[in-house]
């Protein structure tokens, strides 16, 4: 076998031609169709591709959109050959082997290598691009523990937008529902993180009686929320001028608002000062923020704790 094939079955009646390079992969029709119902639909009777097959005289089924190296983690997985399964891929071939999966759908196959060779562990995943990914690729299988992770890495490493974050290929796997989510999640976390910074008086079930003490954390935490709300002030005010090239701007570029990690760590410095902060922040259950999928319908995003706004967010 050269670089330019795959042969997983020797005796197969199929030969599947995969992308511009041709990669050539032989296979077996039935075993295909055992684990796909678009290959069962391709090589059945309404359909030329599965018309007179037979392995003394294996037919070419030209994919030439597909991507050969998806293709043969696939293949390979379908028939447990551990040779050609990806052990450590990036996180954009992970990607391209899902979106293959579901195209075809079989993803079910792809349940054990990506559990056994941890293709969606996001702990080691520092680059915004890669964590976005990793959030598609769980909400595709359905990895609840990957997805949890992967938008609190998000919301607490990432301080840009998040549309910035949705290319074409996102777009086709993520709902915008996830991005309006995932900054929604971080502004409350903002806000709650400065109620309970701020002594301010209760307004209802989810708010606290806050007290002063702790007033040189206090200040920081809330002069980062300022600083962020300035900037998305300014920041709005910039792009109304530059539709006005005359216009001066009024002010030095904005910045994008500071990342939610170390808001976070502020609150935990400030819990550890004050045991009227402390319960306040255990109250707020901030250590588990992130997004989680709801139910079977991939459509249904919901933002823990659910229990703590007070809202329906699985419609």
């Amino acid at each position: 076998m050269d670089a330019s094939s795959l042969v997983l079955a020797a005796e197969g009646d199929v030969i599947l031609v995969v992308g511009e390079k041709r990669l050539h992969i032989h296979a077996d029709s039935l075993f295909l169709k055992r684990h796909s119902t678009v290959f069962t639909a391709l090589f059945g009777p309404n359909f030329r591709e599965g018309q007179d097959l037979n392995t003394s005289s294996p037919k070419e089924i030209t994919l030439l959109d597909d991507d050969p190296y998806a293709m043969t983690a696939v293949c390979a997985t379908m028939y447990h050959d551990f040779d050609h399964i990806p052990r450590s891929p990036t996180i954009d071939q992970v990607l391209s082997i899902i979106r293959l999966a579901d195209k075809y759908d079989c993803l079910d196959v792809l349940t054990l290598p990506s559990q056994v060779y941890g293709w969606l562990k996001s702990d080691h995943l520092t680059l915004d691009k890669d964590l976005v990914n990793t959030l598609a690729v769980s909400y595709l299988v359905r990895d609840q523990e990957a997805f949890k992770n992967a938008s609190e890495a998000l919301v607490s490493n990432y301080n840009g937008s998040f549309a910035d974050l949705a290319d074409d290929i996102i777009c086709d796997v993520l709902p915008w529902k996830i991005f309006c989510r995932l900054e929604e999640l971080r502004t409350r976390i903002r806000i709650l993180a400065t109620s309970i910074a701020l002594p301010v008086k209760p307004q209802g079930p989810y708010s606290y009686t806050l007290h002063s003490g702790c007033s040189q954390l206090t200040e920081e935490i809330t002069q980062d929320f300022t600083d962020g709300l300035l900037n998305v002030v300014r920041k709005r005010g910039e792009e109304r001028n530059r539709e006005r090239s005359y216009t001066t701007l009024p002010h030095p570029p904005a910045t994008p608002p500071s990342a939610i990690g170390p808001l976070l760590e502020k609150l935990q410095r400030l819990a550890k000062t004050c045991n009227e902060c402390k319960k306040a922040v255990e109250a707020s259950q901030l250590d588990t923020f992130c997004l989680s999928l709801a139910g079977n319908n991939l459509r249904q995003v919901a933002m823990l704790p659910e229990w703590y706004w007070g809202l329906d967010l699985t419609d």
